[in-house]
């Protein structure tokens, strides 16, 4: 078997070693042998790395010590054995020096290696230049995102080529001057990409210098900042219009707070502001128990209201509306709650939480506040609620067109009531002109009756003859009666569905003077879910007015602190629904229990009694039936129930 070249000189060197050492050890004089041992250093050496070698030169070294310490010890020996010592350390150093530098060029390579396939691996493109700015080196990310070769780029140092035209000129003059200058740039330009289109572009260079302070070369970067500056163009715009916006705005709102001082103190119109925040609170749990009636909801839990109420606060008024309400003292005004400024103060304010409740933002209508000493200010109003709870009120005096719409509704009550008589006078007269006759025929027919009946023979054909013409005559008068029915109720329109609480609120603006007047209120209370009925719509607010106004006559005698109407609408027997109309008056006597419906009976002074009667044919012709009772508290309640739709 054949033994690998790379043995022969380990071996050669082991057993020369052995011939040393045996020669040093019995020839104790043999002082200058130590210093072959270089020799087997020399030889372990062929074919062998770096680590053998040391090695080698170790044991050789050792074999020296050992060959010097079997003596003897004299001058001549301890020369020897330092110089041999000395000797084989300075050829294993060299040797070991000798293989490093065999094996520097390999090291170098991979390093040179590594770095480039480092540079051609990182994201951002890199480069190098020479002192005088002339390119040498670009990584392949270069021609991976421009697609234009590395080659090609340095060749013909065209390696401005994809940049962006526009760009170019503003990138070298920055380079320029930063190699003037001697200084790290950094720079922003668009970048031709593979695909045609152009990205921004982050450049930054840097100088190297030797040690001399001198610049030797120049290396730098780009890296992808496209989206970061289009970001920072898109901040930019939006920062620009949002400034624009916040200008704009600025003004308007100086704008909007000009007009709203002037508007606020206006010396014509009178202004309230008033914090609802707190029961917006309220209001908005309710809201989201469920609950989609408020009013009903109301009705079922008059705390809720109170508490809502309680809540509730005026902040401000102006000069105006101190004015009307006589008050010197803006404070002493608004340390009143709302509710209690105005008459029927709560059903106003629940108007106002519609808004919040149903979420809508604004309001109006006729109310009458509450001045000092009691005074009545009949009014407009026009109310604005704000998102957070805040309402904005305009007020309006209307009593001199109160005053003026008091006289004009009296003289047409008057030139109503005059007509209704007059009309009532011609009806009178016509009906009895027609009436007169077969009233007449039938009289004389009855006498004719009696005198044959006293005979004593007794003419039957003639009574019979006096008979059919007293059924002529009767049959006539029931025609002439009919016909007049006809004639009065050809004027009757068709009927529509309406909803009775609706007719009951638009009555209750239509009668608010007249209870403001007389200092009661007015309640109305409807069950949820109360279905339409089928009626005109005139017919039915007048059956309301004539009930009201009665009931406001009723308690022309009671305490005005306890004068108040309620309006009940609810079911009744299946398919039914009934309206009543309680007072707090004096009730119903028995006497005049019986007389009620009557035509022409009253109770009034001035009046002609036909009211009642009326409002009981107009319910009786939608199907119902009107009645009237007295309350166990007090007062009286007049009652109709109408079939649903």
């Amino acid at each position: 078997m054949r033994m690998p070249e790379r043995w022969f000189g380990p071996v050669g060197a082991g057993l020369l070693a052995c011939v040393i050492l045996i020669i040093d050890l019995l020839i104790p004089t043999s002082g200058p042998v130590s210093i072959l041992y270089g020799l087997v250093v020399m030889f372990a050496a062929l074919g062998q790395e770096r680590g053998a070698i040391k090695v080698w030169t170790g044991l050789s070294l050792g074999l020296t010590v050992i060959g010097f310490a079997a003596g003897p010890y004299d001058t001549t020996s301890i020369v020897w054995f330092v110089l041999s010592f000395i000797t084989i350390a300075a050829i294993g150093i060299l040797l070991v020096d000798r293989e490093a530098l065999r094996l520097a060029p390999v090291g170098l390579e991979r390093r040179v290696r590594e770095l480039r396939n480092f540079a051609d691996s990182v994201p951002p493109l890199l480069w190098t230049t020479r002192a005088d700015g002339y390119c040498d080196f670009l990584n392949q990310r270069f021609e991976d995102i421009t697609g234009m070769g590395v080659t090609e780029a340095l060749s013909d140092q065209s390696w401005t080529k994809p940049m962006h035209p526009d760009d170019v000129p503003d990138f070298l003059k920055t380079w320029e001057a930063a190699r003037k200058r001697g200084e790290e740039y950094r720079t922003n330009f668009r970048l031709r990409h593979r695909d045609g289109s152009y990205r921004w572009m982050l450049s930054i260079g840097r100088p190297y210098r030797s040690a001399t302070g001198e610049i030797e070369r120049w290396y730098g970067g780009l890296s992808d900042v496209d989206a970061e500056l289009r970001a920072q163009e898109k901040i930019k715009e939006l920062n620009a219009a949002l400034a624009r916006k916040v200008e704009e705005r600025t003004g308007e709102l100086v704008q909007t707070q000009w007009r709203y001082r002037n508007l606020f103190d206006d010396k014509n119109i009178a202004v309230a502001e008033c914090d609802f925040r707190g029961a917006k609170v309220l209001l908005d749990a309710l809201k989201a128990e469920g609950v989609t009636d408020l009013r009903a909801y109301i009705a079922e839990h008059p705390a809720f209201l109170d508490a809502c109420l309680a809540t509730a606060r005026t902040v401000d008024c102006n000069d105006t509306l101190l004015s009307m309400l006589g008050y010197t003292d803006r404070q002493e005004l608004i340390a009143i709650p709302p509710a209690d400024t105005v008459v029927d103060g709560a059903n106003v304010i629940v108007g106002l939480f519609e808004l919040i409740f149903y979420e809508r933002s604004s309001a109006s209508g006729p109310a009458t506040l509450i001045g000092v000493g009691g005074r009545r200010v009949p009014v407009i109003f026009a109310a604005n609620m704000s998102p957070d709870g805040r309402s904005y009120s305009t007020v309006f005096d209307i009593t001199e067109r109160e005053e003026a719409h008091a006289l004009i509704l009296a003289a047409q009550q008057e030139l109503a009531r005059a007509n209704r008589v007059a009309t009532l006078g011609a009806l009178s007269v016509s009906i009895a002109h027609e009436l007169n006759q077969p009233i007449s025929s039938m009289a004389i027919d009855v006498d004719t009756c009696r005198r044959a009946l006293e005979l004593d023979a007794l003419d039957r054909a003639a009574l019979r003859r006096i008979l059919e013409r007293i059924e002529r005559n009767t049959e006539r008068l029931a025609n002439i009666v009919e016909r007049t029915r006809e004639r009065i109720s050809r004027q009757r329109r068709k009927p529509e569905p309406l909803q009775l609480l609706d007719i009951a609120e638009e009555v209750r603006v239509l009668l608010e003077h007249d209870f403001a007047a007389r200092g009661a209120a007015l309640r109305i209370t409807c069950e949820p879910g109360i279905p339409p009925v089928s009626a005109d719509k005139v017919e039915l607010q007048q059956v309301f007015v004539n009930l009201l106004v009665n009931a406001l006559d009723a308690m022309a005698t009671t305490m005005e602190e306890k004068r108040s109407v309620d309006v009940w609408i609810a079911r009744a027997e299946t398919g039914w629904v009934q309206v009543s109309v309680g007072d707090t008056g004096p009730g119903i006597s028995d006497e005049n229990m019986t007389k009620l419906f009557q035509p022409f009976f009253t109770t009034k002074s001035g009046g002609i009694g036909m009211g009642l009667p009326i409002c009981r044919a107009t319910i009786e012709a939608l199907g119902g039936e009107l009645s009237a009772r007295n309350r166990p508290e007090g007062g009286a309640v007049f009652e109709f129930a109408l079939p649903a739709v």
